[in-house]
C-alpha cells in the first residue's frame, strides 16, 4: 500500500495538495487509469455530499496486487467530519473552476480529464440516480435523522448536477 501523497511524489508533510495532481499520478501509476480516476471522483462525490471534508492525500491510497496490477485500495478514514466542533475544512480541491467555494463542478472535473474518461459522463449521470436516493437508503440503514436531514441539500444539489451530464 502507498499513500496518494507518495505515489504523487509529494514529501512534505501536511501539504495542501489539489485533487488534479493526485489523479494525475493515478493516471500515470494506475493498471486501469479510466476505472481508478472515475473511482476517485466517485469517492469525492460522496465525501462532498457525506460532509466528509478530511479526505486528503494521506488517507487514500494504492494498493499493489500479486499480479502486478495497481490500483485504488479500499475505501478507509471516512466520517462525516461537518460534525467536527473544530470546523474541518476541505482539505484537496479541484484546481481552477472545477471547484467554487469548496463545492466541486462535476462536468468542469470530468471535462478536465476528458482524454482519460470515455464514458463518464453516462457513469456519472448513473452515479447521480444513486446519489439523488442516499437520504432514503440512510433513512432504510438507520442513520440518524438530523444527519440525513443536513446533508439532503448537499445530495441534492450534487445529484441533479450529475444528472446534468
Amino acid at each position: 500500500m502507498e499513500s496518494l501523497c507518495s505515489l504523487a511524489g509529494i514529501a512534505e508533510f501536511g501539504a495542501r495538495v489539489l485533487h488534479d495532481t493526485l489523479c494525475d499520478g493515478l493516471v500515470r501509476y494506475c493498471t486501469s487509469p479510466e476505472q481508478e480516476l472515475l473511482e476517485y471522483i466517485k469517492r469525492d462525490i460522496v465525501n462532498v455530499v457525506l460532509g466528509h471534508k478530511d479526505y486528503h492525500a494521506r488517507n487514500t491510497a494504492v494498493t499493489g496486487h500479486d499480479d502486478g496490477a495497481v490500483a485504488l485500495a479500499p475505501l478507509f478514514d471516512f466520517a462525516p467530519m461537518y460534525l467536527d466542533p473544530e470546523g474541518i475544512a476541505r482539505v484537496c480541491r479541484w484546481d481552477g473552476d472545477a471547484e467554487q467555494a469548496g463545492n466541486p463542478i462535476w462536468a468542469s472535473v470530468i471535462e478536465h480529464y476528458y482524454d482519460h474518461l470515455d464514458n463518464a459522463a453516462i457513469q456519472l449521470r448513473q452515479f447521480g440516480e444513486l446519489i439523488a436516493r442516499l437520504p432514503n437508503t440512510m433513512h432504510e440503514c438507520g442513520v440518524d435523522d438530523d444527519i440525513i436531514e443536513h446533508r439532503t441539500r448537499a445530495i441534492d444539489e450534487h445529484a441533479k448536477q450529475l444528472l446534468a451530464l
